[in-house]
């Protein structure tokens, strides 16, 4: 009897095609079949993710109009749902946390394989050595250029070994470093994961994407573990909660692709597919080559090109730099974390880059600016030394503005000279400039703006069914003004004071 898990990209609608098809040509030679869950905590099309928000959204009216002492017999207390009822917060963590309750704890990691029988001789044949499972909806991606950028006619992959090591007895290991040494401490739990100079993350993205280590697997050694810390940013019901959500967001982000096939091409929310973007090639360049001129973003980004990978935080950074700032639509840096990521995946990689641009279910409700955001993730200049030697030698308080440095701390220090100049002089303006643009959206296609300021979006094969999505609050009072910025460290704030005295 064959039996297969679905793969490394298993769960993405053109791949369940393959299965589908492997599975037939199995059955046809008399075979039985069994296939079990990819490398997710559900499979996307168990989920009914929507139907599960009603049900629970129902239940909740009941409860409430049970403890007011309402008639249970009306129809919006009765705890049915209502088939057209418009879903809010589609797309946050809330909504499918709600809608994962009926579901309750993930399934724990089957027992490892301790034999494999021998493939049936002659049952491979035309039908699946020829199967091609690439699609051409997933992604423009797979036969992407690279925009200009080639690997060095030396050893372009040094870097790359000599960060990663590679297969599962690697994977288990880092695992366990990362469980014993960071949740253990509880330093992912609070700010210091987001230090991009220590390793505080997991970073096992690439193992669990390649499949050399399974997402419940990490997924329930995490859940096991009771260390508490005083860390916390936000009032954790249980312990490691911070990193245990990474998986809920995960599995999110597949079960969009289920819904919205089209996701990684075309923006969720259609309207802004008409959206004016004015950001250059050479600007996209220059952030694609970590030749921006804003040191933390061009650190991360040469790290990205290196080993294949950055943290979170600095991954937000740098999104947030090339839409916000530069103006450059979120499919080119989509397109670029594409070519360019050992971890890269479609899904994961789509549904941020389209809640990073303004198109996507879940709105960003914060900026991260390319200079002040290093007082969270390097706040010494640490990381940036490391990724861009020539400004080694800067003093920490100009180590991410070195054009305010005094030219007498820089006479003579030729790599200094190296570094490029800024792309942009005034960040503040760009910034009113791209939601301009935004806003300007919102008022062509008012239909798909709510009352409350929020906007629609149309869910397919759901009979008209709309949902109300997160959209961001400066957007909603339609101004171009900041109502969340990320001002400079305090240090910065007193630096500046004495520059301008």
């Amino acid at each position: 009897m064959p039996c297969f898990r679905r793969g490394p990209g298993g769960c993405e609608p053109w791949r369940k095609a393959r299965d589908e098809a492997v599975t037939a040509v199995a059955k046809a030679a008399g075979l039985e079949v069994q296939s079990f869950a990819a490398n997710v905590l559900y499979e996307p099309w168990e989920l009914q993710a929507i139907e599960r928000w009603q049900r629970w959204r129902a239940r909740v009216r009941a409860e409430e109009a049970a403890k007011r002492g309402l008639d249970s017999s009306n129809a919006g207390h009765s705890g049915r749902p209502k088939e057209l009822e418009h879903v809010s917060g589609f797309g946050s963590y809330r909504f499918f946390t709600h809608a994962l309750e009926e579901l309750g704890l993930p399934p724990k990691p089957v027992a490892t394989v301790g034999r494999l029988p021998a493939f049936p001789a002659g049952l491979l044949g035309p039908s699946l050595t020829n199967n091609n499972s690439n699609n051409s909806n997933s992604s423009n991606n797979s036969n992407n250029n690279n925009n200009g950028r080639e690997a060095s006619a030396g050893d372009w992959a040094k870097e790359l070994r000599k960060w990663w090591r590679f297969g599962e007895a690697a994977a288990l290991e880092r695992m366990q470093q990362f469980l014993q040494e960071v949740l253990a401490s509880g330093d992912f739990e609070g700010r210091q994961r987001l230090v991009a100079s220590k390793k505080n993350t997991s970073e096992l993205s690439p193992y669990i994407r390649f499949g050399e280590l399974s997402a419940r697997t990490v997924y329930w050694s995490a859940r096991q573990r009771s260390e508490r810390t005083r860390q916390c940013l936000f009032k954790a019901a249980k312990a490691n909660s911070t990193f245990l959500r990474r998986f809920v967001w995960r599995d999110l982000a597949y079960w969009f692709l289920w819904e919205f096939p089209s996701m990684p091409a075309t923006s969720m929310r259609v309207q802004y597919e008409t959206q004016e973007w004015i950001g250059t090639s050479s600007q996209l360049k220059s952030w694609q080559h970590g030749t921006t001129g804003f040191p933390l973003v061009d650190a991360a980004m040469r790290q990205l090109w290196a080993v294949g990978w950055m943290p979170n935080y600095l991954r937000h950074v740098v999104a947030q730099t090339l839409i916000e700032y530069l103006d450059i639509t979120w499919k080119e840096g989509m397109a670029w974390f594409d070519w360019t990521l050992v971890d890269a995946d479609i899904a994961i990689n789509s549904f941020l880059w389209q809640n990073g641009g303004h198109s996507g279910p879940d709105q960003w409700e914060f900026v991260l600016h390319p200079v002040h955001a290093a007082k969270s993730c390097d706040p010494d200049g640490s990381y940036v030394r490391r990724w861009l030697p020539c400004l080694a030698g800067l003093p920490t308080e100009y180590i991410h503005r070195p054009w305010e440095c005094p030219a007498r701390l820089v006479a003579g220090r030729q790599l200094f000279c190296q570094y490029p100049n800024r792309v942009l002089l005034d960040l503040d303006a760009a910034r009113r400039a791209h939601a301009r643009r935004v806003i300007e959206v919102r008022r062509k296609h008012p239909e798909m703006v709510a009352r409350t300021g929020h906007e629609w979006l149309k869910l397919p094969g759901k009979k008209g069914l709309l949902a109300k999505v997160v959209t961001r609050q400066e957007f909603r009072a339609e101004t171009e003004d900041f109502i969340y910025y990320q001002g400079p460290a305090r240090s910065e704030q007193q630096q500046q004071s004495k520059q301008q005295e």
